[in-house]
């Protein structure tokens, strides 16, 4: 965790912010304090505990990851291994506990995931594997690009890259700015990915090649203004800042993959400022197994009235939040790699808000 964006972005504890919304009259949670006995450099804090001072709560900090969600002990529970794993294992090790464990258990889940996202996010750099089929990486790279088409520089203030993955999009936003740059994900393996790019300027990861054989990548990442940028662990339901705390804020092919994405949409404008841009990008490839069926927004009900279209419902929800549309790209491809021989292409709908009518073109 770097120390500048510890202190820059002063998290305060989920819990106590969503006890405190409830009667904002009274004043704000305080900030979360870092306790004396941890383990840092002169700028970033490798391992230690954050404390919140109200209800004195603790937020463990692991090999350099804040973990500031509602329950960082359940959450540590399902997520320790990861933490664990040295990202370096033999291939010979990493083909044998592939192939030792169930398909759909925690390492070749894992393995599968750094394998679509890390190609996606670093596959167009020297080094990688070629592309294949009509597989191209760098596709929320392209999802961001098109949100911010006509957008010449970002408003000034600190940036947020929710559901940041392995961070390249949080890089590239680096480069449109000169403030503070925070990419927040809940998933500890992609977030890994993403600080092994932020410390080494390089990223190792699994690239699938058919079924569970996979072949190690190693590319290095030349990326601009790396010391802008940190990654922390976080849930976007439930944010650990105070409102208008970002001047920019992505989501990109997040919304369908949380259990509430109105609730998502409340606290990213909640913590947006008014004069702030939002990118958001969605494909609506909605399923139960992330989202409940009630919490879906649009297709759940077969062949709809129009105005009950997942994109209709969308810009309801945008406008009763106070958002001005900006950019509405409804279709962008982007494409993810499953394996040599397989391809997902999503149409994802791309969005650029904003709180303010001043960018209205």
């Amino acid at each position: 965790m770097r120390l500048a964006h510890f202190e820059a972005l002063s998290p305060r504890c989920p819990t106590c912010l969503a006890r405190w919304r409830e009667d904002v009259t009274a004043s704000p949670p305080a900030p979360l304090r870092l306790l004396p006995q941890s383990n840092r450099t002169v700028r970033d804090v490798v391992a230690g505990v954050l404390r919140c001072p109200e209800c004195e709560s603790g937020y463990p900090i692991i090999d350099g990851l804040p973990i500031l969600v509602t329950d960082p002990a359940r959450f540590l529970s399902d997520q320790l291994v990861y933490t664990l794993l040295p990202q370096d294992w033999p291939v010979e090790l990493q083909g044998w506990l592939s192939g030792a464990l169930s398909q759909s258990g925690w390492f070749p889940t894992m393995q599968r995931h750094l394998s679509t996202y890390g190609w996606d996010h670093y596959g167009d750099n020297a080094g990688a594997a070629a592309a294949v089929a009509d597989a191209q990486p760098g596709g929320v790279l392209a999802c961001l690009d098109a949100g911010l088409d006509g957008i010449h520089s970002l408003p000034k203030g600190a940036v947020l890259d929710a559901g940041c993955a392995c961070g390249r999009a949080t890089f590239a936003l680096a480069e449109r700015t000169d403030a503070l740059v925070l990419g927040l994900d809940v998933s500890i393996p992609l977030l890994r990915l993403a600080q092994q790019a932020l410390r080494e300027g390089r990223v190792t990861y699994p690239l699938r090649d058919i079924g569970n054989s996979f072949n190690i990548q190693t590319v290095a990442v030349p990326l601009l203004r790396r010391d802008s940028v940190d990654f922390w662990v976080a849930d976007i339901h439930h944010p650990p800042f105070l409102p208008a705390s970002f001047a920019c804020l992505a989501a990109l092919n997040l919304l369908d993959c949380l259990a509430d994405p109105l609730q998502a949409l409340r606290a990213m404008r909640e913590i947006s400022t008014d004069g702030g841009l939002t990118v958001l990008s969605i494909p609506y490839d909605w399923g139960e197994a992330a989202t409940p069926m009630s919490k879906w927004i649009g297709g759940s009900k077969g062949d709809v009235p129009p105005d009950c279209a997942p994109e209709s419902v969308l810009r309801k929800y945008i406008t009763e939040l106070g958002w001005h549309v900006l950019n509405d790209v409804p279709r962008h491809p982007w494409r993810l790699r499953i394996h040599r021989r397989s391809t997902v292409c999503y149409d994802s709908h791309v969005l650029l808000l904003s709180g303010s009518t001043a960018f209205l073109r």
